[in-house]
């Protein structure tokens, strides 16, 4: 014992106890080794005591080869990361394209103008904010030395003199940015060429040929919320200091019905920025990009009047006036569409709906206006082939053939040989503006039957679906040339329980069932016991149609009939 000290009795028993346990402990963990060698008694006394533990070790490192060849028999996490705008870029799932469904259904003003002319335009400009973007192209702006600093950014910092080094560093949450051997520096809401000169000041106190340059590595994330017309309103990440033009990509573009000349951007500090993106579209250098702050807020107003612009056009489209205008001159319009070429003989005119509804044209010199809601048209006519016939419609290609006489149908459509696969041969329509419309029948015309085509005419051949669509349409409400075209010809008409169902071209020297099979198969729910044939002076006659269609004598079919067939459900 040491001295002043009464000595401690023995522990034989307790001591032995320890070391038999942590023997056959050791014996247990056998199969872990080396690892579990180097740890304490302490260790090993709370392995002892924890039984489940010492099975999930076990398990553990049976089932992963890295922790049982390892240098340590505990599983560990990684360390934490920090994500900042760089991780954004390479993950997809932090910063996501807003991708709008794709919508085959015109909006409303297309549709609008689609009436007046046919066709179905676009809205200028619409198409640059819809398009797919990269998520890594955000990361794309560069700023200059008044960028200002906030948390999250990530700087490259160069020392030159006594301290030399070259590395990226964030801006931590309290605003600081940490350097080795230095103080913390304050740099929060400071520009870049600010915290520069800061960082040089302190560096020049012990080193006078200290240098010191520092650039923006990563923006940080900042929050936009997007609203109004746009595919998909929704709150944003983006890095700050973003275009306002790449953002409205991200919430998937402006709608067909929302405003390019009228987008609000709202900073942060109540600043407000009316954007015209008609101006950015159309410069050279971009115009008016703003760039989005911390908390801005963009809204997209609706669109406001617009005009149209069809035919010889460079870019065919709908297009927005200014705010509070309600016309545009015609030259200044056509400078919108980029249409440089003014060929003589050049028709300038614009299409509109008068107050019946009806649609209207009107010739236009260069310096009228064209009215919100109009369309500027521009018709040119190939002076070499105004003496020519047209074949439209079910042909393998669209054509013309220059004459300065009449011409046979089937000299024009080479005995069939331009005909489409799908081109209906019992009906065609023949146009022409002195003589009117004719309905003839292709079948009897390539069998040998002459019908000539007057220069200036034009023949329509049809699909059997384009006929039963034009022959169930409704007159009042359509506009469709070619349903005009049909109204004008001597034709007659097929109707099934008080519906029309087929145009039929007049026909002689043929039986009942020869005109009508083309047009109408007859069923087993179609009456045979009654039908009423109806002449073009309105006299009406009931006939047993099983009659009709068992006579082998001629029936002819003259312009203005009209044939009534009924189902007997429909009776």
């Amino acid at each position: 014992g040491l001295p002043g000290r009464s000595p401690r009795p023995p522990q034989k028993g307790r001591t032995l106890m320890t070391l038999l346990r942590a023997a056959l402990l050791i014996l247990l963990l056998a199969p872990l080794a080396p690892s579990v060698q180097a740890q304490t008694l302490q260790d090993l006394q709370l392995l002892q005591s924890q039984g489940a533990l010492l099975e999930q070790l076990r398990g553990a490192r049976a089932a992963d080869p890295a922790l049982r060849n390892g240098n340590s028999g505990v599983p560990t996490s990684d360390g934490a990361a920090t994500l900042n705008a760089d991780d954004a870029a390479r993950d997809p799932n932090l910063l996501v394209q807003s991708t709008a469904p794709e919508i085959a259904e015109l909006s409303v003003i297309q549709r609008y103008y689609q009436i007046l002319t046919g066709a179905a335009l676009p809205v200028y400009g619409v198409a640059e904010f819809q398009q797919s973007q990269d998520s890594g192209l955000l990361f794309f702006n560069t700023m200059g030395k008044d960028y200002r600093l906030a948390a999250g950014d990530v700087l490259r910092v160069t020392l030159r003199g006594l301290l030399e080094s070259d590395a990226t560093y964030k801006v931590g949450r309290d605003g600081n940015l940490i350097l080795p051997n230095l103080a913390p520096l304050r740099v929060a809401g400071v520009t870049i060429a600010e915290a520069e000169r800061q960082l040089l000041d302190i560096l020049q106190y012990d080193d006078a040929s200290a240098a010191v340059y520092v650039s923006l590595e990563t923006a940080r994330l900042v929050t936009v919320q997007v609203s109004g017309a746009v595919r998909s309103p929704r709150t944003l990440a983006v890095p700050a200091f973003t275009p306002l033009s790449r953002v409205l990509a991200y919430a998937g573009g402006i709608k067909e019905t929302g405003s390019l000349r009228n987008i609000i951007l709202r900073d942060r500090d109540g600043t407000t920025t009316r954007v015209d993106f008609y101006d950015f579209l159309r410069s050279p250098v971009g115009a008016n990009d703003p760039l989005v702050t911390d908390a801005s807020r963009v809204f997209v107003g609706n669109q406001g009047n617009t005009v149209a612009a069809d035919g010889f056009v460079a870019r065919p489209g709908i297009y927005e006036l200014e705010e509070g205008t309600e016309s545009v001159s015609v030259s200044e319009l056509l400078d919108l569409t980029g249409t440089r070429i003014r060929p003589p003989g050049l028709t300038v005119e614009a299409l509109y709906f008068d107050g019946d509804g009806l649609s209207q044209s009107r010739e236009l010199s260069l310096e009228e206006q064209v009215m919100a809601g109009e369309v500027l048209n521009l018709r040119f006519l190939p002076t070499r082939l105004t003496e020519a016939v047209s074949v439209r419609g079910a042909v393998l290609e669209e054509y013309q053939v220059a004459t300065s006489g009449d011409l046979s149908v089937a000299e024009v459509l080479r005995g069939g040989a331009t005909l489409a696969e799908g081109a209906f041969l019992d009906f065609a329509l023949i146009t022409d503006k002195t003589s009117g419309s004719r309905a003839i029948d292709l079948t009897e015309v390539l069998d040998g039957e002459t019908v000539s085509l007057p220069s200036g005419s034009t023949l329509y051949v049809f699909t059997d679906e384009e006929l039963r669509a034009l022959a169930t349409a409704d007159v009042n409400d359509t506009s469709d040339a070619r349903l005009s075209d049909l109204l004008d010809a001597e034709l007659a008409e097929l109707f099934v329980n008080g519906r029309r169902v087929a145009y039929l071209p007049p026909s002689t020297g043929k039986t009942f069932s020869e005109a009508i099979r083309p047009f109408y198969r007859l069923t087993p729910e179609t009456s045979l016991d009654l039908m009423i044939l109806e002449d073009a002076e309105g006299r009406a006659e009931a006939r047993s149609l099983r009659g009709l269609i068992q006579l082998r004598a001629p029936r002819d079919v003259a312009g203005g009939d009209k044939i009534y067939l009924f189902e007997n459900e429909f009776l």
